[in-house]
């Protein structure tokens, strides 16, 4: 184990594949609200993976999101193992995006990327990866879904504050019926207008009208010129399998501030 720390869960250096020094990642193309080609990252990762996580660098376009997802197996085989990961803006220039997911990779494993955007035919998109072996979530996920992700338009599901401002707005639906069980999940923020401020959130379980709050009041910044991207979590908190998920937000600067969501389950 590296660093010499024999107490507690710990994670041995990272490795890094789909590095270039010259363009930072491994490039991709989308096609328009559609997954483009797989590129692979590594023909066989070099370790055991329980963790990883990814630097996402999506093209500067103006008005532009991007979705990429990673796959493990055989060229022509992939599987999805994260899905949906989404960057970018659409109200201005694009930051960098980062995930980090606690998942299982075997060594050997071929590892690939593909992405999609609102921008067709889109290839100024990169992607850099690390892995990480160690006790920690040594049995983690197998695979994290993303809940909430609207492929018609590369983005999440909006979430629009209450009105007037201290008010909580309407639940939206963030997913009907989960179907399957998840043992905990991360929410990614994006901003949807270039009018927002920081906002309380609410993420729920239950039917319409009669929700349960299992993460109350979450603080976040979705985000004018300078804040577009924020990944919340982990909250491992379990959600079972037929669950409605829904969200609602009230912002205490900007009545009805409008967001996009994502929450990413980590099933086993």
């Amino acid at each position: 184990m590296s660093g010499g720390y024999p107490l507690g869960p710990a994670l041995c250096n990272g490795t890094d594949i789909g590095t270039s020094l010259t363009n930072i990642g491994t490039q991709t193309t989308n096609g328009l609200n559609a997954f483009g080609s797989w590129v692979q990252l590594t023909a066989s990762s070099p370790i055991d993976v329980c963790w990883i996580d990814v630097s996402l660098f999506p093209t500067n376009n103006s008005s532009t999101r991007v979705a990429w997802q990673i796959g493990v197996g055989a060229a022509g085989s992939e599987k999805v193992i994260i899905d949906s990961m989404v960057d970018g803006s659409n109200t201005g220039s694009s930051d960098a995006g980062f995930y980090s997911f606690p998942i299982s990779i075997p060594a050997g494993t071929r590892i690939a990327v593909r992405s999609a955007g609102s921008a067709a035919a889109d290839a100024g998109n990169f992607c850099n990866v690390r892995l990480y072996d160690g006790d920690f979530f040594q049995e983690g996920a197998a695979g994290v879904d993303a809940l909430g992700f609207v492929a018609a338009s590369t983005t999440g599901t909006t979430v629009t504050a209450g009105t007037p401002t201290g008010t909580k707005g309407s639940y939206a639906q963030i997913v009907a019926s989960t179907s399957r069980d998840y043992f905990g999940f991360f929410l990614a923020n994006l901003n949807a207008s270039s009018t927002t401020d920081k906002v309380l959130f609410d993420i729920a379980i239950g039917a319409a009208g009669s929700e349960q709050i299992i993460v109350p009041n979450l603080g976040l910044h979705p985000g004018g010129a300078g804040s577009r991207f924020t990944l919340a979590g982990p909250f491992f908190i379990p959600v079972p399998a037929g669950s409605r998920i829904a969200m609602r937000a009230d912002s205490g600067v900007l009545a009805g501030t409008t967001s996009d969501n994502i929450i990413y389950g980590l099933y086993q």
